[in-house]
């Protein structure tokens, strides 16, 4: 009788190890999130670049063991939720390293508004100029209208940046048409046929059409995918998006926004009313002007690409925009198959 009494407590707890073992790592998964986000709210896509690109890198290797484990008959989360772990014990280092180095920067603060007036001077010299001119086309005269982006761009629900070396392919001079070129070729080789061109401070932003993807972001396949009947808006406006969701299937929703320019920003804070989105430019360009195109893609030029993620729950609910999305920035364009063609 004591020996089976002791066969059964030993399988109880094998039992439960294994369970636990077995549990997905969501809890520690929200943990690391939310540690990578106090280091970005911290300022540490500025002070600390090189260690949150890490923690980017090391959340992704944690989801791909995840994702590994997810497929196999006996599953085991233990490494993914050490690997997290790990994550939120080096994001609260790197978060307490960030108040030194902005000290350290301060000494140069009086240098830096001069620098930043003058860039913001120049830039707003240059959208004065960008919502009507002529531009030279196949020998003819056109005039264009280019609207601009919202500025700072509204809170995105993750947010990535591109490499360098991905957007510059020689040693020759880099021109931001050359740089629309290798974004468009990768879009267009994932099926992003559709694009609206809004202008930037010394640069432009490209809006993909919204799609419909699947709660890892994967784009969801066959039709379903551009079920949606929204076309590039004319204006790039939250209302007009979560008017056309109020007809759709429940699911996720996405659109990506390719920011280039020479200027450091931060995502605006503020809740976008429909009020205020009335006020958004009315129209987007088919095309990058050719005015913005001659620009040349200098150093001080980065591509920031900002995923906007939508939710509808149920028919009977209204559709929501994601602020804190559950994926990050790199994760929605490796799914999106964009980020393998960048690198091509």
């Amino acid at each position: 009788m004591k020996n089976l009494t002791k066969i059964l407590v030993t399988g109880l707890i094998e039992t439960l190890i294994i369970t636990g073992c077995a549990r997905q790592a969501t809890t520690e998964m929200e943990d690391a999130k939310a540690a990578i986000n106090a280091v970005v709210q911290a300022k540490g896509d500025v002070y600390a670049k090189d260690e949150l690109n890490k923690l980017y890198d090391d959340l992704q290797a944690a989801i791909d063991e995840i994702d590994a484990q997810s497929k196999k008959l006996f599953k085991k989360y233990g490494r993914a939720k050490e690997m997290l772990a790990k994550i939120v014990t080096d994001a609260d280092e790197v978060k307490a390293l960030i108040p030194a180095r902005i000290e350290k920067n301060k000494s140069t603060a009086f240098r830096a508004q001069v620098e930043a007036e003058t860039a913001v001077a120049e830039a707003k010299a240059l959208l004065e100029k960008a919502p009507k001119g002529l531009e030279k086309v196949n020998g003819k005269s056109e005039s264009l209208e280019i609207y601009r982006f919202p500025w700072p761009p509204p809170s995105a629900s993750a947010a990535v940046e591109i490499p360098r070396k991905y957007l510059v392919r020689d040693e020759e001079t880099t021109l931001l048409k050359d740089v629309n070129r290798i974004i468009e070729l990768a879009l267009d080789k994932n099926e992003y046929d559709e694009k609206k061109y809004y202008a930037v401070p010394a640069g432009f932003a490209l809006v993909t059409r919204m799609e419909r993807i699947e709660s890892d972001g994967t784009p969801m396949r066959g039709k379903k995918r551009w079920a949606l009947e929204l076309q590039p808006l004319s204006r790039f406006s939250f209302s007009e998006y979560l008017k056309a969701l109020l007809g759709s299937d429940p699911g996720y929703y996405r659109i990506f926004v390719f920011i280039v320019t020479p200027h450091a920003f931060e995502q605006s804070g503020a809740e976008i009313s429909a009020e205020e989105a009335k006020e958004w430019f009315r129209r987007g360009m088919n095309k990058l002007p050719i005015r913005i195109g001659e620009m040349n893609f200098s150093n001080e030029y980065s591509c920031s690409v900002l995923i906007y993620e939508f939710e509808r729950v149920s028919e009977t609910q209204s559709p929501k925009f994601c602020l804190n999305g559950l994926i990050p920035g790199r994760t929605h364009l490796i799914k999106a198959g964009i980020w393998e063609k960048l690198q091509q």
